[in-house]
């Protein structure tokens, strides 16, 4: 029986995986958008569990979806 690790990924890859947005955008999603996961310290480094962001994704499409429908 084999349990799958949480998969973590960087700034970088956060950047990268939403269009090649700013350091900013980032700031501003954890400032503003209470849903948007919160960062894990390893170190100084901030790293985002992939599951949540993936969970985050999820939850604004359906209320954009939604919003849309209405």
């Amino acid at each position: 029986m084999s349990k799958e690790q949480p998969v973590y990924i960087t700034s970088r890859q956060i950047r990268h995986r939403y269009g090649d947005v700013s350091h900013m955008w980032i700031e501003r999603r954890i400032a503003d958008d209470p849903d948007f996961p919160k960062p894990v310290y390893f170190g100084p480094r901030r790293h985002w569990l992939l599951a949540a962001l993936e969970t985050w994704e999820r939850v604004k499409a359906a209320k954009n979806g939604a919003a849309t429908a209405a």
